[in-house]
């Protein structure tokens, strides 16, 4: 048999792979433009038939109305006159509910097509980078924001640029000559968020400034701003699946870059987590490709973000010393440390007032209160409980209520967390960790949820096969999104409700998936087994 009689069928399986892959991304295309179009009916349905006071409006809607102008064309006169009622418009509540629920479903539909494709190219990246600008310029148009936050990022740079103040130690209310201050929610809360975003905010105020001024202006370039990290945070993704796991680097780019609650978190409101993950990425990054000192530069960066990164280098620390002698894991850990903080600190100076500077970390509305956690729905029967023993009124039955719910949640959440060191034995189970130590800690550990902390499983989850984790991940990311329909409807009176049917079809499958012991679960460890 001849050379080239051996090689005939080595060819031929190569064209058939190159027809499955074409054909593959064309019904790859063909659902991100579905992705596209049910995108744009949901905001449609939201400037039309859902428009309510509690979706504040966006100056960028005032300034480009296409989505108004759109539901005027579909619905008819006497649904976009007539104001939404909260106790009789179901209809409308159902129909916004599937919309949410079929754009996540239509973007996971991707990521298990994804799952057949071999030998990606750049080029595909540029692909889901384009469909991610799309998707995302879709977002940067919503007629009004879920949420006030925005606000409060341009009040902050505002506050430090043009009234030269600390927005770690001043508060919005200190200046009510400014024309902005009625769109801040937080009016008498001093900035929660560390040196590294403050210092971006402050650059962006620069520009606004520089370019008039307007509002519309500010909301344009926060969102841009978080859209162009979101699409750095997939560029990122990919480039440490090309070291990981090249022939995933579609699936796992997909899941992060397409995923409907990221897109409408950063795009949509313009949250600051995206600026986080990059940092985090670009850490991680750095460590598959043994660049340690830069990780840990890119780690502090995250931390003077947002620190939520604090739950997570933990188990880095353990596994960069984890079999060193006992001297020197004292030493590795030192100087890694020392580092970090060091670096940190470093940040914090120009901002720096005295402690109080950090004061903002313990008496923040997250740390003192509930909000759609699973925590709320141990609250309202526990204040009963303590309300009716002798001596104990309403507000002080609260407050214990309160402190034993939050010391009880950290102890079980320490524990399950300490719990997860042993496992860490190899850079996968490094990420297998990450992920349960964030998913423990948004499920039993924070009192405060809102919608965007589900990005952050996100980050995490894009590095791992299409199994139970991702699977997960995809029903967390989808479920929270409900917390946007039912705010404020009669149903969010039933405390936790909401957060049962954000964190329900999540952990109901993980359960399921733990007592059936199917193939994916074997699978999942065997993968972060490997080195």
């Amino acid at each position: 048999m001849s050379i080239r009689t051996l090689r005939a069928p080595t060819t031929l399986a190569r064209g058939r792979l190159g027809l499955l892959n074409h054909s593959v991304w064309l019904r790859l295309v063909g659902l991100g433009a579905l992705l596209e179009l049910w995108l744009w009916g949901l905001m449609v349905f939201v400037a039309g038939p859902f428009g309510r006071e509690e979706f504040t409006r966006s100056p960028l809607a005032a300034r480009w109305p296409v989505m108004a102008d759109t539901a005027r064309l579909i619905f008819s006169p006497s649904w976009l006159s007539r104001a939404f009622v909260l106790n009789k418009d179901w209809l409308q509540v159902v129909i916004l509910a599937l919309l949410f629920y079929g754009a996540a479903l239509i973007a996971a539909l991707a990521c298990a097509l994804a799952k057949s494709l071999s030998q990606p190219g750049q080029r595909h990246l540029f692909v889901i980078l384009g469909g991610a600008l799309l998707l995302g310029g879709t977002f940067l148009l919503i007629p009004g924001f879920p949420t006030q936050d925005i606000f409060s990022y341009i009040f902050y740079g505002r506050m430090a640029v043009l009234h030269h103040a600390n927005p770690l130690t001043a508060v919005p209310n200190q200046f009510p000559n400014d024309p902005f201050l009625s769109t801040v929610f937080w009016r008498n809360t001093p900035s929660v968020y560390g040196p590294t975003w403050l210092a971006l905010s402050d650059v962006l105020t620069w520009l606004a400034e520089a370019w008039g001024g307007s509002l519309a202006t500010y909301v344009f370039l926060f969102k841009s701003t978080s859209l162009l990290f979101h699409l750095a945070n997939a560029a990122v993704i990919w480039s440490i699946l090309t070291v990981l796991a090249p022939q995933r680097r579609v699936m796992g780019t997909l899941l992060y870059a397409w995923n409907p609650l990221a897109l409408l978190e950063f795009a949509g409101s313009g949250h600051n987590d995206a600026v986080m993950l990059f940092f985090f990425l670009l850490g991680v990054w750095s460590l598959v490709r043994n660049h340690e000192l830069l990780a840990l530069l890119a780690f502090a960066l995250a931390l003077d973000t947002k620190f939520i990164l604090l739950i997570l280098l933990p188990f880095y620390f353990w596994y960069v010393v984890r079999e060193l002698p006992p001297a020197a894991m004292v030493r590795g850990a030192l100087w890694r440390l020392g580092l970090l903080f060091g670096v940190c600190a470093c940040f914090y100076l120009p901002y720096w007032d005295g402690l109080h500077t950090l004061s903002s970390l313990i008496s923040s509305p997250p740390t003192q209160g509930l909000r759609d956690s699973l925590l709320e729905m141990i609250d309202w029967p526990l204040r009963q409980v303590l309300a009716r023993l002798p001596g104990w009124s309403e507000g002080s039955s609260a407050a214990l209520a309160l402190v034993i719910m939050k010391a009880l949640a950290g102890l079980i959440f320490l524990v399950a967390w300490l719990r997860l060191f042993p496992g860490v034995r190899s850079r996968k189970r490094l990420f297998l960790a990450w992920w349960w130590a964030l998913f423990l800690y948004l499920s039993i550990a924070s009192g405060w949820f809102v919608p965007w902390y589900g990005t952050w499983l996100l980050a995490v989850a894009a590095f791992y096969p299409l199994d139970d984790l991702t699977t997960a991940t995809q029903l967390l990311t989808g479920g929270v999104l409900i917390l946007y329909v039912l705010d404020p409807l009669p149903l969010s009176s039933l405390h936790g409700i909401r957060a049962l049917l954000a964190f329900g079809p999540a952990i109901i499958y993980l359960l399921w998936r733990r007592f059936r012991a199917q193939p994916d679960r074997a699978a999942t460890r065997q993968y972060a087994a490997t080195a």
